[in-house]
């Protein structure tokens, strides 16, 4: 009877220890890098790294959804040693191009922002829908001054709650600044070019930074994609900007990679126009008296974030028309969400559907 209680007891024990899994591309067998991983809940867990390492994953995690740009998103069961994910890509017939001879692009998205925070006892999950607008030069101009972040022109918001073991969701009344980074989201202002590997027919190719693997680039015989890690110049990989010091908000961005994804072409190069998607991926370690009154702790709090960027229409405006339409004179916009976007992690469904039901 002993022996079996001891059998028993140690299996509980296996069950909470956490292991580290490989997410690999099915074909290739190359290491999936910055894919999100989601657990049950709902929660960001973290990222794979540049070997396809996921962080620490226990049973109770599972099952675990991976999403990753250019991949079918993939639901892991349990505990593994690899984890294969199948490319996918539709071709973009939705995203409508109007070309002209005007300077500024102007760019309508549908993004997703997904965000996790947490301490030891309480945890924090938000959700949101967003349809927002980018106005990107596309030759010098003068009049014309904007920071490239999405201009948000309308959001559903959803957020859960756990502490001192008690759940709650709810909608929140706007957005809260202390938990949502989509400020930082951006637009590609620049033309890609290939590597020369790439243009001589390679499949993959890898761009080393200052200290750490910077671009990882990847060509199929439809598609084109880019991943940059915006850490890699950094020596102990982190950033911490000084102007969220002077606002009491000590952050470190551990994680921070950027993925775009485009149209492959014999040109070997790709305009800010040509892009079909893009994801960032980030992890954030808040130590701040801000962050930490946020989420009425006295440690620091890890932050985990996902932004899935889907251009739905593309226009060529005039300085004033931009103008015009950042001080408030904007056309009514349907919420249309991509055909791109993939079904929502269950644990976010979850959220929703929660909220939907009150």
């Amino acid at each position: 009877m002993l022996y079996k209680r001891l059998l028993w007891l140690f299996a509980i024990l296996l069950s909470f220890e956490a292991h580290s899994t490989i997410v690999a591309d099915r074909e290739s067998k190359e290491p999936v890098i910055a894919a999100a991983i989601f657990a049950s809940n709902g929660t960001i867990i973290g990222n794979t790294d540049v070997n396809g390492n996921t962080p620490k994953l226990s049973t109770r995690d599972f099952p675990i959804t991976i999403k990753c740009l250019g991949y079918k998103q993939k639901l892991g069961l349990a505990l593994c040693d690899t984890i294969f994910m199948e490319q996918d890509f539709h071709e973009l017939g939705e995203i409508i191009v109007t070309p002209r001879q005007r300077p500024i692009m102007n760019v309508l998205c549908y993004i997703r922002e997904y965000t996790s925070g947490g301490t030891t006892t309480d945890t924090i999950q938000y959700f949101a829908e967003h349809m927002a607008m980018f106005y990107i030069p596309r030759e010098k101009v003068k009049g014309f001054k904007v920071r490239n972040s999405p201009h948000v022109l309308s959001s559903k918001l959803y957020q859960r709650n756990i502490k001192n073991g008690k759940d709650s969701v709810f909608e929140p009344e706007h957005r809260p600044d202390d938990i949502s980074w989509l400020d930082i989201v951006s637009y590609p202002e620049k033309d890609i070019i290939e590597t020369d590997r790439i243009k001589q027919g390679a499949p993959t190719d890898t761009i080393m930074g200052k200290h750490h693997v910077k671009t990882i680039a990847r060509k199929t015989e439809k598609f084109y994609f880019e991943s940059t890690d915006l850490l890699a110049d950094k020596k102990d990989h982190r950033m911490s900007p000084f102007i969220f010091k002077i606002l009491g908000m000590t952050i470190d961005f551990n994680e921070m990679t950027m993925s775009r994804a485009y149209t492959a072409n014999n040109k070997s190069e790709y305009k800010p126009e040509e892009m079909l998607s893009s994801t960032l991926s980030m992890e954030v370690v808040g130590r701040g008296k801000w962050i930490k009154k946020a989420f009425q702790s006295k440690d620091p709090v890890t932050m985990n974030g996902l932004f899935e960027i889907y251009p739905i229409k593309i226009d060529f405006i005039t300085v004033d028309e931009a103008n015009r339409m950042l001080n408030g004179d904007m056309p009514k916009i349907k919420f249309q969400k991509s055909k791109l976007a993939s079904p929502l992690p269950s644990g976010i469904q979850n959220i929703i559907d929660r909220i939907n039901g009150l």
